[in-house]
């Protein structure tokens, strides 16, 4: 055990070993996401599983941070335990090349018609007018051009990389300015940079990017021996960033289709209670939600596979379909993806960056 500096006693960041409940948060992460996307196709889908078209908030805007979440609960980890082994330079740019790598397939994916999002988002010009500080049109119905889930993960990942051998509170105070910086660039740039992608597009990435590092400043609370100071932080963290959010929300829209900073904040802090729920009830008690940890582990092959799925019943099933219909194919759905899975956990098969 060591004094990071910042008074907090760790055990060695460069440990390696898989964390349990962060697989089973990330295979949470996949299974929402399965069934969001594909119930968001059909009219019967409940308004919860949709994504709010302006301001608001449901659980579909919860999925893209789950995994952004995810991600950074892993990212300090991973780089200290690569910078331990190979050097800081080769660590340096095996992280360029994963999510530079990440931006590439959602690329491939959007330019075949699988991982794109092609839906009219609809924003009052009120709301775009609390962040941009004008009115750009009087209608706001933007087609959204195809920046999927992968393309902001690989973006945020490269944007986060420069802070992350920053202190804790120094990852935390730079996720603060890049929120500011995104703000003041969507000020001068105007909205469309941001509402005619999903996700916020390349310039949305500077709030993902927020996101991804307070999530690393939660990883902090694994390197405690004792769990109940990682319970505190998560605690603690979550509520803290969750009332922010919901605060700025009197001053800024809480959006998604504008990734702006009341959401960011409002996401992360749910995100880190779901997972506190997860670290409790996984690596405090080592019970096992069935099928998250076979998820989780291959996560980036499933979300590649669901989205053909999705694609595909797009464009042959009716979108008025009754319920029973609509549950029964995402049972079908949801079955195939966990079945691959659970063949690829058999042989072994992972795909890692």
């Amino acid at each position: 055990m060591k004094d990071d500096g910042n008074g907090l006693k760790s055990v060695d960041r460069s440990s390696s070993a898989r964390i349990v409940s962060v697989d089973q948060f990330r295979g949470f992460a996949i299974v929402s996401m399965i069934m969001v996307n594909y119930l968001a196709i059909f009219d019967a889908a409940p308004h919860w599983l949709k994504h709010a078209p302006g301001e608001g908030f449901t659980f579909a805007d919860l999925v893209a941070p789950y995994f952004v979440f995810a991600m950074g609960l892993m990212y300090a980890r991973s780089y200290h335990s690569r910078a331990g082994r190979f050097g800081l330079h080769q660590a340096r740019i095996h992280f360029l090349r994963r999510y530079g790598l990440l931006v590439m397939i959602g690329a491939v994916m959007s330019a075949v018609g699988f991982g794109g999002v092609h839906i009219a988002l609809h924003v009052s010009p009120e709301t775009v007018a609390r962040v941009a500080g004008k009115h750009d049109a009087s209608s706001w119905a933007y087609s959204v051009l195809s920046w999927g889930v992968l393309q902001a993960l690989g973006a945020a990942g490269i944007i986060a990389l420069p802070f992350i051998r920053f202190s804790f509170r120094g990852r935390f105070f730079a996720g603060c300015l890049l929120l500011i910086g995104y703000h003041v660039i969507f000020k001068l740039m105007g909205s469309g940079w941001v509402l005619r992608f999903a996700h916020g597009g390349p310039l949305g990435a500077l709030a993902w990017a927020a996101l991804l590092l307070f999530s690393t400043v939660l990883s902090e609370g694994f390197n405690f021996q004792r769990k109940s100071k990682a319970v505190f932080l998560f605690l603690t963290f979550g509520i803290f960033l969750s009332v922010g959010g919901f605060c700025l929300a009197k001053l800024l829209p809480l959006a998604k289709s504008l990734v702006s900073a009341p959401y960011v904040l409002v996401s992360a802090g749910i995100s880190s209670l779901t997972f506190l729920a997860f670290f409790l009830i996984v690596d405090c008690t080592r019970f096992r939600f069935p099928h998250l940890n076979v998820f989780g582990r291959n996560a980036l092959i499933i979300y590649i596979v669901h989205e053909i799925f999705v694609a595909l019943t797009g464009s042959i099933v009716d979108h008025s379909a009754c319920r029973v219909r609509v549950v029964l194919g995402a049972f079908c759905v949801y079955l195939a993806c966990y079945l691959l899975a659970c063949l690829l956990n058999r042989r072994s098969v992972y795909l890692k960056l």
